[in-house]
């Protein structure tokens, strides 16, 4: 178990599996957020490599945990509830749920959607981007790589929208600093397997 006292953040992998559970995550959510993580710890050490700053330890338990307000609703308000919770659950993590929704929320989305205006809902750190990225290339317990994400959100919000461009955005920002082949090769082991097969 990888302890992350030295972040601030004193919680280990197994304990944030037991705090999904605690909340009565459905196993395709859970099995989402590992696939998710999984997927985080292999780019987060790529960048590390690199000579990036990344926490990988902490962004890997902020993937974990960032649909745990799915316990709560599946609308897009679940980021919101996953912050409250986490809050008080797992503090310093709490930015994870709030902000992974796409490639973040504007205050005007947020507001438009009944969530409080007050608080910043675009991923700020290079972790919380790591976790949005990822989330959006896993959809439910499968992987669907950045061109089909892409499709995905063009179809349901529309090619201007904010959001869609934010997302594509978000995916140009890790073809730089990753490069399209490294990120091709790292997706090579995730084709046509969902979380379960670990």
């Amino acid at each position: 178990m990888r302890d992350l006292s030295n972040t601030g953040m004193n919680l280990r992998l197994s304990e944030a599996v037991k705090l999904l559970e605690k909340y009565k995550l459905p196993k395709i959510a859970i099995d989402h957020s590992i696939l998710v993580a999984k997927i985080v710890r292999i780019l987060g050490e790529i960048l590390k490599e690199r000579g990036y700053p990344v926490d990988v330890d902490s962004a890997e338990i902020g993937a974990l945990l960032h649909d745990i307000g799915r316990s709560v609703s599946w609308g897009v308000d679940h980021c919101y509830h996953g912050y409250r919770i986490l809050k008080t659950e797992a503090p310093g993590y709490e930015n994870y749920a709030l902000r992974h929704v796409g490639a973040g929320l504007s205050h005007e989305e947020a507001g438009s959607l009944g969530l409080p205006e007050d608080l910043n809902y675009m991923p700020q750190t290079l972790e919380e981007k790591l976790v949005a990225y990822a989330d959006n290339i896993v959809y439910a317990d499968k992987f669907m790589g950045p061109d089909r994400c892409e499709e995905r959100f063009k179809r349901e919000l529309g090619g201007n929208h904010p959001g869609y461009i934010r997302i594509v955005n978000l995916n140009r920002f890790f073809e730089r600093i990753i490069g399209r082949e490294e990120l091709h090769r790292v997706f090579d082991l995730f084709k046509n397997r969902r979380a379960e097969q670990r």
